[in-house]
């Protein structure tokens, strides 16, 4: 299933929704804000702003989605088999990314906080979701065989890292994403053990949290 959060990577061939909307504008002489124009929007920056997106592969845009579907100009079976196979590209690029997570997996730490969106947004764009969100499990812990001892480390480790003030509190502990909540053990790319700040289990989750990418762009 496609996530809606993958974005098809900027630096790869475009996808075929891009072109051919492209090449049917290009044809047609229509500038990208004649084209936001005839699609009946009035702020016409904020519509090419979702319409770039659109065409890195957020479909989520149903409003643009829908408006393009009416044009009489781009609307059709062109229209409907770039779309899909666009769809397919990035579920299959999605697919590889998380096979490749999969065999490169490194158990780590993986917080949770008050937010799910990062207040400032282009903090996170700069430094990375990662810094935010990851510590890393020392290696001493990592190298234990006994899972079950494992996990009895981590879970001190965890209790430890969250009684850090100052300039040795990580960055995952508060940010722009507001104060932790809990810590997801990732002892596995698809599987996790919740643990409280205090160090207790107080969950499993069989599914990897989701990785959205906040991307700083100058225009």
């Amino acid at each position: 299933m496609l996530k809606p959060h993958f974005i098809y990577p900027r630096n790869t061939t475009p996808l075929e929704i891009y072109s051919f909307l492209n090449e049917r504008c290009k044809g047609l002489g229509w500038k990208r804000g004649e084209l936001m124009q005839r699609l009946g929007y009035a702020n016409v920056s904020g519509a090419l702003r979702n319409y770039d997106e659109f065409c890195e592969g957020d479909f989520r845009k149903s409003d643009l989605l829908n408006r393009l579907s009416r044009c009489e100009e781009l609307a059709g079976e062109e229209f409907n088999l770039a779309l899909q196979a666009s769809r397919d590209r990035i579920t299959r690029a999605f697919e590889q990314e998380t096979e490749e997570a999969r065999r490169n997996h490194i158990p780590h730490l993986w917080y949770e906080h008050v937010r799910t969106i990062p207040s400032p947004i282009f903090v996170v764009a700069i430094f990375g979701i990662s810094t935010f969100k990851v510590i890393p499990i020392p290696k001493a812990i990592l190298e234990l065989s006994d899972h079950a001892q494992r996990l009895e480390r981590v879970r001190a480790f965890v209790k430890r890292i969250s009684e850090l003030t100052g300039d040795k509190r990580p960055s995952a502990l508060g940010g722009p994403f507001g104060h932790a909540t809990a810590a997801l053990y990732r002892d596995t790319y698809d599987h996790s053990f919740v643990i409280s700040l205090q160090g207790d289990v107080i969950g499993e989750r069989e599914v990897a949290p989701s990785n959205a990418k906040a991307i700083f762009r100058i225009r």
